[in-house]
């Protein structure tokens, strides 16, 4: 694929002047999200988050001409949406859903050029131009020597990259994608994000990537767009959103809610026992992991009856006025899970 040479960020690729999104029956309407100016630039990946039955789907499906908006505007590389026809629209907007696809007697190469139909004419026959295309989006979703190979034979991974790979092929400015790793293992869906944050610098391409993963989209995406409950969405670079508290508000609930001095979720509990870490370093960050799940609450109170030391990589717990060194985490565990311990766990318990 053709590389950009408008970046960094410079042109809407997609905008929404006031768009509202839902549905509406002969004599009801039910407004899911209203009034959004959203924007994607070239070479932008952005990630829209939020929790289930918020809305994220909806605003999908309506940016992508699915359903129709209830009011407002969708422009796509300074083309408006509305009214268009659909092999227009074709070569706007290219879409990989969620749903897996199943082909039977298709190869690599047939699934990828598929994404030319909006530019083929009626025999359907690739031109040169659109195999040189099709081999390209192969080659830039890493699947040189995948051409021959059947569709329905491949791995999860290996058929979502065939999918963003006929996505790339279809050679429109916006690319949206419906929850892209929801059916991967977990270096999958690192790959899928890595490759999409990559693919849009390398082409300049708008993508929209609708997902759960939450850890992944704050690694990757430029931008996030974040749904609150009530189809409200905030915009912005991860780490603002972040210390705005606009993710401890939405995702945060009376059982988990977001640190933003270690930006991952933590279990909201009342603390069995406070224990000072007294080192640095992996065995620190690990020690304090283990303690956190245990239930034990951290603190840099010097005066604290109950310490772990880190030295040589032992731990020297400090408990009760006796002192016991531990090779590994596991032994420290043992050691503060006393009697007492196991009682005060029953007694938050009910």
């Amino acid at each position: 694929m053709e590389t950009s040479t408008s970046l960094p960020y410079s042109e809407d690729i997609l905008s929404t002047e006031k768009l509202s999104s839902g549905y509406s029956a002969k004599h009801s309407e039910r407004v899911v999200s209203s009034d959004l100016d959203l924007k994607i630039k070239n070479g932008e990946l952005v990630a829209l988050l939020g929790p289930n039955g918020c809305g994220k789907s909806t605003l999908m499906r309506t940016i992508a001409g699915l359903q129709p908006s209830l009011k407002g505007n969708i422009i796509i590389d300074k083309k408006p949406l509305k009214g268009i026809k659909s092999k227009d629209r074709a070569r706007l907007l290219s879409l990989v859903l969620t749903e897996k696809v199943e082909a039977i007697n298709l190869t690599v190469w047939d699934i990828i050029s598929i994404g030319r139909y909006p530019y083929v004419g009626n025999m359907g026959k690739l031109s040169d131009t659109d195999k040189r295309i099709v081999f390209d989006s192969l080659e830039a979703c890493s699947l040189e020597g995948f051409e021959n190979r059947q569709f329905s034979e491949l791995s999860d991974g290996e058929k979502q990259k065939v999918m963003i790979a006929r996505a790339l092929a279809q050679d429109t400015p916006l690319m949206l994608l419906d929850e892209p790793t929801a059916h991967l293992d977990l270096p999958n869906r690192i790959d899928t994000m890595r490759m999409l944050y990559e693919l849009a610098k390398k082409t300049g391409k708008g993508i929209l990537v609708s997902t759960h993963e939450l850890d992944l989209a704050m690694q990757w995406a430029d931008t996030i767009w974040l749904m609150g409950r009530q189809g409200e969405v905030y915009t912005g670079v991860p780490e603002d959103l972040v210390l705005e508290g606009q993710l401890s508000a939405i995702f945060g609930s009376k059982h988990a809610y977001f640190d933003i001095e270690t930006g991952v979720f933590k279990i909201n509990r009342k603390p069995i026992q406070k224990i000072r870490v007294i080192g640095s370093g992996a065995e620190s960050t690990w020690i304090k992991r283990a303690l956190e799940r245990k239930g034990f609450g951290l603190t840099n109170d010097k005066d604290c009856n109950c310490s772990i030391e880190i030295m040589d990589k032992q731990f020297h717990l400090s408990m009760d006025n006796k002192l016991t060194t531990n090779s590994s985490i596991a032994e420290l565990l043992l050691q503060l899970q006393t009697p007492s311990y196991w009682k005060q766990i029953i007694r938050n318990l009910i």
